[in-house]
């Protein structure tokens, strides 16, 4: 009786391992049993995703299963953080403050019997300065206004590179706060204008561009126009005992005009009321004579003749049309002379000098003290 229960059992224990092996039917699915998911052990959140240079960036780390003794925190700017600990670490608070405005994606990661579990979390640091011109683009001849505003007064020392020679350098015994620096450009074009503030510990750079709009040189004569220069003409030669001196008024005025193929030719009398010296220490004699030169007025440039000492010189310049550079300069390469011309009277300043060997010198200069339009 007992070996027909023992083999009883046996036989139901066989059929039911049979039954276990075979397949499930299609509304039943077996689960399988996956490990604990590990991202879950920790989280990190920042107080703001977007801070300004100068503000303290603030992290709170939470543990959800404090299991973890070592860990690191990467700034990704050369700034780390290590965690070791006897103890499982729990919830922390940790702050930072940036050197450099930028975007961060900051790492922390934790470590257990070589197991590592690590996070990134985004981080915008925004620059403290803030910098807009109040016109841009801006004519030729217009100054330029330049508004700095400080988020943070973190800032004592500065430098604006107008990449011209033109540096201004900040230099404050107190935080730079809001401030407006004003800059006249000699040249129209785009032009970069280049900004550094810092600190001991914190710097930002910024780089921003200024477009500045071409002028318009349009100049326009008629008779009975009239310019009025002070004049000066000395030369010295001391080996030789030369010296000689003329100083005075040179007067020109348009006393007519024609046109010539669509081109203006005006007919000006150019009249020098000068006193001469003719030798070192000697006395001043009266000259005064007339010359009658032309100015050809063309349909985008102009001639214009000055009557100098030993010559005539005759300059051309655009007219109606844009130029770079306003007023208009004309000087050679080698320098020791200008002639200077604008949009009103046209001619206005005339210089030359130079120097040689054994105490040569020779100076000639004509400027403009008044102009009449009719």
């Amino acid at each position: 009786m007992i070996i027909r229960k023992i083999i009883i059992l046996i036989f139901i224990s066989i059929l039911a391992f049979f039954i276990s092996c075979e397949s499930p039917p299609d509304d039943h699915i077996l689960i399988p049993i996956t490990p604990p998911d590990t991202s879950s052990n920790f989280s990190i959140t920042s107080e703001d995703s977007i801070i300004v240079l100068g503000d303290t960036l603030i992290l709170h780390i939470h543990m959800n299963f404090p299991i973890y003794k070592e860990g690191m925190v990467d700034f990704k700017d050369g700034t780390f953080i290590y965690f070791n600990s006897l103890e499982p670490i729990i919830d922390t608070t940790i702050t930072h403050i940036y050197k450099t405005n930028g975007s961060y994606n900051i790492k922390v990661e934790f470590y257990r019997n070589r197991a590592e579990e690590y996070k990134y979390i985004y981080v915008d640091v925004l620059p403290c300065a803030i910098i807009t011109f109040e016109n841009n683009p801006l004519p030729f001849g217009d100054t330029l206004l330049i508004h700095i505003n400080m988020k943070n007064p973190i800032y004592y020392k500065g430098t604006i590179d107008f990449h011209y020679g033109n540096i201004i350098d900040l230099d404050s015994p107190v935080p730079i706060m809001d401030t407006t620096i004003s800059y006249l450009y000699p040249i129209s074009g785009s032009h970069n204008i280049s900004f550094k503030f810092f600190n001991a510990m914190q710097s930002e750079n910024h780089e921003l561009s200024v477009n500045i709009l071409p002028y318009y040189f349009d100049l326009s004569l008629s008779v009975g126009s009239k310019w009025i220069f002070s004049y000066f003409f000395e030369e010295s030669y001391p080996p030789q005992s030369y010296y000689i001196k003329q100083y005075g008024i040179h007067t020109w005025e348009i006393i007519a005009f024609e046109i010539v193929n669509g081109d203006t030719i005006y007919k000006v009398q150019q009249v020098r009321d000068d006193m001469i010296i003719n030798k070192l220490g000697g006395n001043p004699t009266p000259i005064i004579d007339t010359l009658q030169v032309d100015f050809f007025f063309y349909q985008h440039s102009i001639n214009f003749s000055w009557q100098l000492f030993y010559s005539i010189y005759t300059a051309e310049i655009p007219n109606r049309t844009f130029i770079e550079k306003y007023p208009i300069i004309i000087e050679p390469n080698g320098g020791g002379w200008f002639a200077a011309f604008n949009d009103v009277s046209g001619p206005y300043h005339y210089h030359y000098e130079r120097s040689g060997s054994h105490g040569y010198s020779q100076e000639e200069e004509l400027i403009l003290t008044e102009f009449i339009k009719p």
